[in-house]
């Protein structure tokens, strides 16, 4: 079984800016529904009025001494956006632990976002640490990588096929992606140099993943309209 140190699975999740606080089947809802799992504060509920700029300070939780996360919220021109953490602590226990515990972060595919009207997509960033006294090889990695897939997302129907890999401040960085769900996955090997690095970025990276799902979206939108369009004009 192939191990791994302190994973951590970041979420950026974005929609158009609702009408309604209140509206179900939103964003706030899949924040809402990750917070009621793993939060001990049941009472507090997410709305718009935790939307900021930049991203807010972080409303964290600790479900044990396994699993902590933390949420952080802003507003993007004429939407939402929510960075959603979801993670090992940094503690000896969660050294060289088997990739399946990645289960136990996303319990019935709480990580996974409903697709509807105003939804813009969704950057799932996993990041590991290793502990090598030699560099892994890029097999090894990629190995890996779809070993972190395929515990995170047990059922094969919601799992990414393998896109591109490439690197990312002189690691390794494997992507898998589908177009049509607006979701992207991110596999990323860390160390303690590039983690700071990465904390140092925190909002641009954000806002690169908005800019990618406004563009996205746009595009599925033109589809949409293309086909449409074809099919008025043939019945004319």
């Amino acid at each position: 079984m192939l191990k791994i140190d302190h994973p951590q699975i970041y979420i950026y999740s974005y929609q158009l800016s609702q009408k309604s606080q209140t509206e179900v089947n939103s964003i706030w809802t899949w924040a809402n529904s990750i917070w009621q799992h793993f939060s001990p504060e049941k009472e507090l509920i997410f709305s718009q009025a935790n939307l900021g700029y930049p991203l807010t300070r972080a409303k964290k939780f600790s479900h044990s001494n396994k699993i902590d996360g933390s949420f952080k919220f802003c507003r993007l021109d004429d939407s939402e956006g929510i960075l959603a953490r979801i993670g090992s602590p940094e503690t000896d226990e969660n050294k060289d632990i088997n990739i399946a515990a990645l289960k136990d972060f996303n319990v019935n595919n709480l990580m996974l976002a409903d697709s509807y009207e105003d939804w813009l997509g969704q950057t799932i960033f996993i990041t590991y640490k290793l502990q090598t006294y030699q560099p892994p090889t890029k097999k090894y990695l990629r190995q890996v990588a779809d070993e972190c897939l395929k515990n995170l997302f047990p059922e094969a129907s919601v799992r990414l096929p393998f896109y591109r890999d490439t690197e990312l401040l002189g690691s390794p960085i494997f992507e898998y992606s589908s177009l049509k769900s607006q979701l992207q996955v991110f596999v990323y090997l860390v160390d303690d140099e590039i983690e700071e690095k990465l904390g140092q970025i925190l909002l641009p990276l954000f806002e690169l993943f908005y800019c990618r799902h406004k563009i996205t979206t746009a595009f599925l939108d033109s589809r949409k309209n293309y086909d449409l369009l074809k099919k008025l004009y043939g019945l004319s």
